[in-house]
Parts: C-alpha cells; sequence; structure tokens
C-alpha cells in the first residue's frame, strides 16, 4: 500500500528531507511568481500536513489552476546520478486524455526553462502513467525533478540556492532602509547608482540561476559599501564627540567633589 505522506529522499550533503528542502523553495518561486503577477495557491506552506497525492490533484481542480505544478528532488543509489528531468503522462494515459498534450508540453518548456538557468544536466521527459497525482488532475500539470539529492554536489547547490535568496532578499530590505533613512546624506550618484543595483538585484534574486544572484548581491554590496562606510565613520564620530562632552562636563564639576565640611567653632 502506498504511504498518503512522505517526506521523500534525504540529502547526503544537506541532511534535510525532500519534503523540507522543497517547501523552501517552493515558497521562493511562490513569492517570484506573485511579484510578477500571477496568483499562487500553495498545496501546503508547512512540512507537519495530512494530505495525499490525490486531495492535491483535487485541490488544484477545485481551484481551477492554469497549471499544477509539483516540485521533487530524486534519489538514487548511484551517488554520481545527476541532472534534472519532468514526468509527465502519455498519450496512452485514459486518465489524463483532456489534459495529456498541453502538459506535456508545458513540462516541455519548464525544464528547457530550468536547465537554462541552472546550468543543470538535462534528464528529459519521462512518461509516467502510474502517478497519483497527474491521473487525478483535470487541469494541466506538471512534476519536475530539480536534482539530485543523493549527490552530495547537486545536494549542496539546492541549499546554496536557497541561502543566496535569503541573503539577496535581506540585502536588498536593509539597503532599502538604509537609503530612506538616510536619503539627504547621500552624494554625487550614490543614490541613482544603489537603486540601480537594487532593481538588478531583484530581477534575479528569486531564480534558479545562483551565480547571477550572487553577482547582484556582489555588485549592491559594491556600489553601497562606500556610502555604508561613511554613515558609520559619522557615527562613530558624533558618539566619540558625545562622550567627549560628557567627560568635559565631568571635569567641570569636579571641584565640588573637593569642598570639604568644616564646623565653624565660636
Amino acid at each position: 500500500k502506498k504511504a498518503k505522506v512522505t517526506t521523500g529522499t534525504r540529502g547526503v550533503f544537506t541532511k534535510k528531507y525532500e519534503s523540507e528542502l522543497m517547501l523552501e523553495l517552493g515558497l521562493k518561486l511562490k513569492d517570484s511568481l506573485e511579484k510578477k503577477g500571477y496568483k499562487v495557491i500553495m498545496t501546503r506552506t508547512k512540512n507537519d500536513v495530512d494530505i495525499s497525492n490525490k486531495e492535491r490533484a483535487i485541490f488544484a481542480n477545485d481551484n481551477k489552476a492554469d497549471v499544477y505544478i509539483r516540485l521533487h528532488a530524486d534519489g538514487s543509489e548511484n551517488k554520481n546520478a545527476s541532472g534534472a528531468s519532468v514526468l509527465t503522462s502519455s498519450p496512452k494515459n485514459k486518465y489524463t486524455t483532456k489534459v495529456q498534450k498541453e502538459s506535456e508540453e508545458f513540462s516541455k518548456i519548464l525544464l528547457e526553462e530550468y536547465v537554462k538557468a541552472t546550468g543543470a544536466k538535462n534528464r528529459g521527459l519521462i512518461y509516467r502513467d502510474d502517478l497519483t497525482g497527474t491521473n487525478w488532475a483535470t487541469v494541466p500539470n506538471t512534476l519536475i525533478e530539480l536534482g539530485f539529492m543523493s549527490n552530495a554536489e547537486e545536494d549542496k547547490k539546492f541549499q546554496e540556492l536557497v541561502e543566496a535568496r535569503n541573503q539577496a532578499d535581506q540585502l536588498v530590505i536593509a539597503t532599502e532602509k538604509t537609503i530612506k533613512e538616510n536619503e539627504d546624506k547621500l552624494q554625487g550618484t550614490e543614490k541613482e547608482d544603489i537603486e540601480k543595483a537594487i532593481e538588478e538585484l531583484k530581477k534575479v534574486k528569486d531564480g534558479d540561476d545562483i551565480e547571477a544572484i550572487r553577482k547582484g548581491i556582489e555588485e549592491l554590496s559594491k556600489v553601497s559599501q562606500g556610502f555604508a562606510t561613511r554613515m558609520y565613520q559619522e557615527a562613530a564620530a558624533a558618539q566619540q564627540g558625545a562622550q567627549g562632552g560628557e567627560t568635559a562636563g565631568d571635569n567641570n564639576n569636579s571641584g565640588a567633589d573637593d569642598v570639604e565640611d568644616a564646623e565653624v567653632v565660636d
């Protein structure tokens, strides 16, 4: 009997379960798509759920999804196995006749774009007519295997991608906040240069191209470094000046501490 819910394979490098890592990537994908104007409905937003593949497919059907995407990662006893693939039903599948062609076309496009963005090995499109989540779906759908968590290098890349995206998010938020609070202190083309770098990073930070994200982080850090250094130096100087003032004030009042009480004797 097939289990209703499983954690999937487990990363040999990250030690994370497939279900955990796919949720992290899925939530980032949701943010990215919503920023582009798409409406995204998740079948789950936490790891502790009790929803079968059949129920997930019905959920997509009930919400009249334009496309139902299932994120997965592969596992293999062959530690060198690598690459991405998409799973979809075959033209012979009697359960998916109405959506098979559209699902296959979307699957091919998705895999092509993912491989182009990540540089992953293209393992191609695989027909699977035994997947509950596919057979119960009445909307166009696909299942993408993003890579092998049993391959240490690919598993590490998954984690590095998540971390790079988070770093980019934090850098953008912190930089925008700093500019807003210190706009009057910007000099020359600093504001223009920093805002341009922010926009460039925003374009790539939710994508799958980790090198593009890292480049965007490096560029934003570089153009904002001068401004950040100056802000730090000015704050340090102001603090030092304040401490100096307090010391001077203490010295001016030091005489009062030297007064001794004397008793007047008639």
